[in-house]
């Protein structure tokens, strides 16, 4: 036995990995064994002659690669063999020899198993038939002896010779004919005789040896003659679907196999039988198309019929033909209109027979003949085509040919006198007459009566109810809309009812100019009797269009109402209402209305006119026009204002007579603090302060109006007086600064002619001029006095302190890797108007600077009012990145399944770990032996790179078993696979000679014991066999296994 392991002793350092293996090996020596079937007794496996026997190897130590060499002796096919196996030997020859099995592992250690194979003789049936004459004969077919006798015609003896066989042999003869079996004892002088009847029979001889081997072999008997046949048919012509019958007459022969075939392509008819029989056939079609060939002619259009009479003795056939099969025709038609019918309309009848297929040696044909056949010989007639006629060449003297067609399948009827008729079709040819009858009910014509007749409504109005009678009672009315013409509204299209009914009343309009009308026809349902017609009239309505239907005037302006009708022969007339404050207005006719009104009055006022319509059938209601009529306006005014800057003007509320009217105004001049445009009153408003040395006028325009009447306005002017200005600038400009003590306000009076007066805490000169010193920050007021207006204004001046500076925040960002400059600061101070920086060392001059190595930084800043502040700040740098291996692995060779684990430290944390082979993550697993390198980004992007070596350990390969015996006997009753421990996911499959799945696990536990388990159910242990596996270790590096296992006994 040989044990091979792998160690693997890693030292792992930073980009550096050693690796050392050291192998121990073990040497095995193989112990050769194998199995037979059938098994060996005491070493020794006894067959007989020409059996075969299969050696199985249960060797055990073996390795891959160790090398079988079988021999199995004297006499064996095959004589050697290399391989595992299973192998199958047969043994032909009679002898005692040796079979050895060589098993040599690749370290050169071997073992050598064997054993004995006795080979007994086996007997052999070698009967002889020892009858002589000119009928009895013996032949070989295909393996098979028959015996026969070809003259007989009752039972006969057959004489048989046998072998001679050794002292204690057996024999058995099993006649075949249900008679005793003779055994060694009924063998005399090495014949034995038996008595067979007519027919075939099998016999079976049975030799057994006193050796235990044994021969059984069957013999074929036949006692009779070869078959003789006459056979005769029912006619050459035949219709379908009756059958056609063959006589069949023999010697009757038992076992005798007849076979009767037609060329209609149907099954043929195989039977025995001792007795002469008839086969009748139904054949599937007409012998149109088909052929019976007669020596070196072909008859056209004709099947023809074999028959094999067949046995032992010889075989016979006989054809029948030519069989001529036609088609008979079959009557059918149609009618239209369906009864029942009214009396006197027109019924066509159709022909729609099918002719069927007249078959002879001179070809086919579908000429049939036909005619038509009334029973009642009265009440109708032939009003076009004709009916046809037998001519009398029915029954005894039928003859189709001779028979009168109509010329065309059709035949109009007209039946003048009610009832009911039976109409025939009878349709025929060579095959005969078939016929069909169809019964005609023929009702009384009838007319429907219709009330009231041709009725006149409006449009828009109910039309009358109709009523409808039959004139025969129990017959169904039919009533449809044959047309409409300008009317709408029926929506019902037609209806039905027995013996009376009624439309009831409808809503119809009819939205033209012109008469409209519904057009009612109404039947029972005879094409014979014109319907009766019935029209509802529908006159237009006589329309009032007036425009417009209201109006709304000033006083003073004129109507235009204009009147009109959709009828052209429509006139019109009014009426006028009106109180006593409207003048212009008064009754008349025409179609327009054209008055000038006045109002008079202080309200609106309105005039009525009642408009009519006549010289029309169906006129409109009359139309009330209102005429609104609005009296003048008058509005009241506002006086013109001067005014100084900053007073409020609140202008006096506009009212008008109407009341309602609607308000606008326009400003000429915003610059007075009005907006150019309102709609309302003018509201109340603050001049602002004019300070352009001249006076500022606007003038305002309000309009009023009423209803788009004309409108009235009133006109007045506001004039600002300009108020003096001050304009002036501050030094220093910000006000006082860290480095002076006193402040100066230097400015401009406009008009100069006005006074000035200063207030404020600290004035220290100027007090009545325009420039003022002061020391002392606070609020300065100047008031200036224009003597030629008398208009003011006074103006406040804010002196500020300094503005001190102060430094409120600082953002520092630190250099984001290990000796990388670009580290930043940022400085924010609470005021930002002129303000300087400067930075020592000197990196920049501005708020913020960047780029920044790691050390410490000072600021300065300084305002526009000279103050300054400064701060210290410092910039750092994170700790350099490291790369550790935490863990490894190794592979097994060739499978991409070790790993390497490692971890970084330093920089600013949250690593991303990126592998050469594409594996992202602080462990890269699933790799074969190898250098893998992997670069570990931190959270702000610093890199750093490191590498790192994994070795593998080799596989261990599986030993697999060639048998297995699950007797319980506790040896070899599990497929033990050596080595799978190596490999968790094993898949196991084994199938028989067939190539059927009869066990299959995964993962392999070491547990078949040789039982059929597919589809998940134990069906119970195989059968003693050679047995095909498929192996997969589930290893990228490894093949599948494949061979064979034997399961023994």
């Amino acid at each position: 036995m040989k044990l091979s392991s792998f160690f693997v002793i890693t030292r792992l350092t930073l980009f550096c990995v050693f690796i050392m293996s050291i192998h121990f090996g073990i040497s095995q020596t193989p112990i050769a064994s194998f199995a037979t079937i059938p098994a060996a007794t005491n070493g020794v496996v006894t067959v007989c002659q020409g059996q075969t026997i299969t050696f199985i190897n249960s060797s055990t130590n073996s390795t891959p690669n160790s090398v079988f060499q079988w021999n199995f002796g004297a006499g064996a096919i095959p004589t050697s063999a290399t391989g595992v196996g299973p192998h199958i030997v047969t043994y032909n020859t009679v002898s005692t020899t040796s079979v050895s099995l060589t098993l040599t592992n690749p370290d050169g250690n071997s073992d050598v198993e064997s054993l004995s194979v006795i080979v007994n003789v086996s007997p052999t049936s070698n009967l002889t038939l020892l009858n002589s004459g000119g009928g009895f004969s013996t032949s070989t077919s295909g393996g098979l002896v028959l015996f026969r006798n070809c003259t007989s015609a009752s039972a006969t003896t057959f004489n048989f010779g046998v072998s001679n066989y050794a002292a204690g042999s057996t024999q058995v003869f099993n006649w075949g004919d249900g008679t005793p079996n003779s055994t060694q004892t009924d063998v005399v002088g090495s014949q034995i005789s038996h008595s067979y009847g007519l027919g075939q029979y099998t016999m079976t001889h049975t030799v057994v040896l006193p050796n235990g081997c044994q021969v059984i072999k069957q013999y074929f008997i036949f006692n009779g003659e070869a078959p003789v046949i006459t056979v005769s048919g029912s006619g050459q012509n035949t219709c379908l679907p009756f059958p056609y019958s063959l006589d069949i007459l023999s010697n009757n022969v038992p076992g005798t196999l007849y076979n009767v075939s037609f060329t209609d392509g149907s099954p043929s008819s195989i039977f025995t039988t001792v007795n002469d029989t008839t086969v009748s056939h139904i054949f599937n079609t007409s012998s149109c198309g088909q052929s019976y060939p007669v020596g070196p002619i072909t008859i056209a259009n004709a099947f023809q019929a074999t028959i094999v009479a067949q046995n032992s003795c010889g075989t016979t056939f006989a054809t029948v033909g030519p069989i001529t099969i036609s088609t008979a025709a079959e009557a059918q038609f149609t009618y239209s209109p369906n009864s029942p019918i009214c009396q006197g309309e027109p019924v066509l009848f159709t022909n729609q027979s099918s002719g069927g297929e007249n078959v002879s040696q001179d070809g086919c044909s579908n000429d049939y003949g036909f005619y038509w056949s009334i029973q009642e010989v009265s009440g109708w007639s032939v009003t076009n085509g004709s009916l046809g006629s037998a001519n009398g060449f029915v029954g005894a003297t039928y003859d189709f040919s001779q028979w009168t067609s109509p010329s065309n399948d059709n035949v109009e009827i007209t039946f003048d006198t009610p009832g009911t008729y039976h109409v025939w079709l009878y349709s025929a040819n060579a095959c005969g007459i078939d016929s069909i009858m169809h019964q005609v009910v023929i009702n009384p014509t009838a007319v429907v009566n219709m009330n009231p007749i041709n009725p006149l409504i409006c449009s828009g109005e109910l039309s009358d109810s109709i009523f409808m009678v039959s004139t025969i009672p129990g017959y169904v009315i039919n009533w449809e809309i044959e047309d409409t013409v300008n009317v709408v509204g029926w929506t019902t299209m037609s209806s039905s009812g027995t013996t009376a009914d009624t439309i009831l009343p409808v809503l119809l309009t009819n939205p033209t100019n012109d008469i409209g009308y519904v057009v009612i026809s109404a039947t029972v349902g005879c094409t014979s009797v014109p319907p009766t017609m019935d029209t509802i009239f529908v006159n237009p309505q006589g329309n009032l269009q007036i425009t417009p239907l209201q109006d709304y005037l000033c006083s003073n302006e004129t109507t235009d109402i204009d009147i009109s009708s959709n009828l052209s022969e429509a006139t019109f007339t009014w009426t006028a209402d009106y109180p006593s404050t409207i003048t212009g207005a008064s009754s008349g006719s025409g179609n327009n209305i054209a008055q000038t009104l006045f109002n008079s009055g202080t309200t609106i006022d309105t005039v009525f006119y009642t408009i009519y319509i006549g010289n029309v059938l169906c006129p409109d209601d009359s139309v009330v026009v209102p005429i609104a009529v609005q009296p003048g306006i008058t509005l009241n005014q506002n006086n013109d204002t001067i005014i100084c800057s900053g007073a409020t003007i609140n202008p006096a509320d506009y009212f008008s007579t109407p009341t309602g009217a609607t308000f606008t105004w326009e400003n000429s001049n915003t610059a007075i603090g009005l907006g150019a445009a309102g709609t309302g009153q003018v509201p109340t408003w603050t001049v602002p302060n004019n300070t352009t040395g001249s006076s500022i006028s606007g003038t305002i325009t309000v309009s009023a109006q009423l209803n788009n009447c004309p409108e009235v306005q009133d006109v007045f002017t506001v004039t600002v007086n300009s108020s003096p200005n001050f304009s002036y600038q501050l030094n220093p400009e910000s006000g006082f600064s860290c480095n002076m003590n006193t402040a100066q306000i230097i400015g401009t009076v406009v008009p100069i002619s006005s006074t000035i007066a200063w207030s404020g805490p600290g004035i220290v000169s100027g007090q009545g001029t325009s420039t003022l010193t002061v020391n002392s920050p606070g609020i300065y007021s100047i008031t200036m006095n224009d003597l030629a207006t008398g208009c003011t204004s006074t103006e406040t001046i804010q002196m500020e302190p300094p503005t001190s500076i102060n430094i409120t925040s600082v953002m520092v960002n630190n250099c984001s890797c290990y000796g990388v400059s670009n580290g930043s600061a940022s400085i924010t101070t609470d005021n930002t108007n002129g303000v300087s920086f400067t930075w020592a060392p000197s990196v920049g001059t501005g708020a913020t600077v960047n780029n920044l190595a790691p050390g410490i930084y000072e600021v300065f800043v300084t305002n526009a009012d000279f103050c300054t502040d400064d701060t210290l700040l410092t910039i750092t740098e994170p700790n350099p990145i490291s790369i550790s291996l935490i863990d490894s692995v190794g592979s097994e060779c060739g499978e991409s399944n070790g790993l390497l684990s490692v971890s970084a430290t330093g920089g600013q944390g949250a690593y991303n770990y990126s592998w050469n082979n594409g594996t992202n993550g602080s462990i890269n697993s699933n790799i074969d032996e190898g250098s893998y390198t992997v670069t570990v980004t931190d959270a702000s992007g610093c890199q750093v790179t490191g590498q790192f070596a994994l070795g593998c350990v080799p596989l261990i390969p599986i030993v697999i078993p060639q048998l297995i015996s699950p007797n319980g006997d506790g040896k070899n009753d599990k497929w033990i696979i050596q080595n799978i421990e190596q490999y968790p996911n094993i898949k196991v499959q084994v199938f028989n000679r067939w190539g059927n799945l009869v066990y299959q696990a995964q993962p392999y536990l070491n547990d078949w014991n040789g039982y059929y388990t597919e589809g998940g159910n134990v069906n119970g242990p195989l059968p003693a066999s050679t047995y095909f596996y498929l192996i997969d270790t589930i290893k990228e590096s490894q093949n599948p296994y494949k061979g064979y296992i034997e399961i023994q006994p």
